[in-house]
């Protein structure tokens, strides 16, 4: 899956609320790209106290540096080639989590299902690889409303996936995201598909969805913390247990590439580009002075790490594979 240069200038610079609605152009977003083999590995296990926390790899897709619009095209040629990237196109991997407690089986986000090609939508059997059935879920926390983190919780067909699972979004991004006005204005179809999907999420799952506050505990040891810029709602979940702490900071950045070097870069997804911004830079400085470990949405996968500042940057470090749970 790709998206191509022209589609993401085409996106601009991102506004708060309708106005991000507004400017989308109705150039189509997505360019297909064929899938050329199979992961061998689309799960991997890690513990968190007694908690098994398992990132689910779901695929990649590919967008365009000028995705990226405070951007400095060579500066990001320069980090491109540190990068070891042999094309101008920066690969966004889209991973989901699974935190198994006592007592409950917790997904976080579900992926993107078939909208963005073949290069996407293998949440579903890395969940099955897992040894997850889809019905034996019993919480789903999503970061955000984006399609490419609600996609799998309905079929084709628009029919819930997880037949027993009880959904929690913030309100700010359900009220968004079900806004009929704002999905009347919008053109683009990726972010109408996202109203579209996230109206039918809001149908089919019924009362199985709680809207949530600022901040807000859900099970013992895994709290909602709000993150918003990215999405009004856009939501991290700090997952604890003893002296162990893993914050899933959902779409804080979008690939390794340039946003650890320059946290003031902004996405063209971002409903709010200076609020995101300011949130980054809040959501690094806490985690590289508190040590946390981080699971990221669009991190290489599995996407777990560390950052350690930088001068005004910061250096991702992946964490350790662990042989052993």
């Amino acid at each position: 899956m790709e998206f191509s240069r022209r589609n993401m200038l085409a996106l601009g610079a991102a506004a708060t609320g309708a106005a991000v609605v507004e400017t989308i152009s109705t150039t189509p977003l997505l360019a297909q790209t064929t899938n050329t083999g199979t992961a061998i590995t689309g799960m991997h296990n890690i513990n968190i106290g007694d908690l098994k926390v398992t990132a689910l790899l779901d695929g990649f897709v590919d967008i365009d540096a000028a995705a990226y619009p405070q951007g400095d095209k060579a500066e990001q040629q320069r980090l491109l080639k540190k990068a070891f990237s042999s094309t101008e196109k920066v690969r966004l991997t889209i991973s989901c989590f699974a935190v198994r407690t006592s007592d409950k089986l917790i997904l976080i986000d579900t992926g993107v299902r078939d909208a963005f090609g073949p290069s996407a939508g293998q949440m579903m059997g890395n969940l099955k690889a897992a040894g997850i059935a889809p019905e034996t879920v019993d919480i789903i926390l999503l970061t955000h409303m984006h399609l490419d983190h609600i996609g799998g919780l309905l079929t084709k067909d628009g029919k819930a996936v997880f037949a027993n699972a009880h959904i929690y979004v913030a309100e700010a991004d359900y009220k968004f995201w079900t806004s009929q006005e704002l999905m009347a204005k919008a053109t683009n179809p990726i972010i109408k598909s996202s109203f579209a999907a996230s109206q039918t999420i809001a149908k089919v799952y019924g009362d199985r969805l709680t809207q949530i506050s600022r901040d807000t505990e859900i099970v013992s040891g895994i709290s909602s913390v709000a993150i918003p810029g990215h999405t009004p709602g856009h939501t991290a979940y700090m997952i604890s247990q003893g002296k162990d702490q893993l914050l899933m900071w959902g779409d804080i950045v979008h690939g390794s590439v340039f946003q650890f070097a320059h946290p003031d870069w902004a996405i063209a997804f971002d409903v709010d580009q200076q609020q995101a911004i300011a949130t980054r830079k809040k959501i690094f400085d806490m985690v590289a002075t508190d040590r946390l470990l981080v699971a990221g949405s669009h991190l290489p996968f599995p996407g777990f790490g560390y950052l350690a500042t930088a001068g005004n940057a910061y250096d991702y470090i992946p964490a350790d594979w662990q042989f052993s749970l």
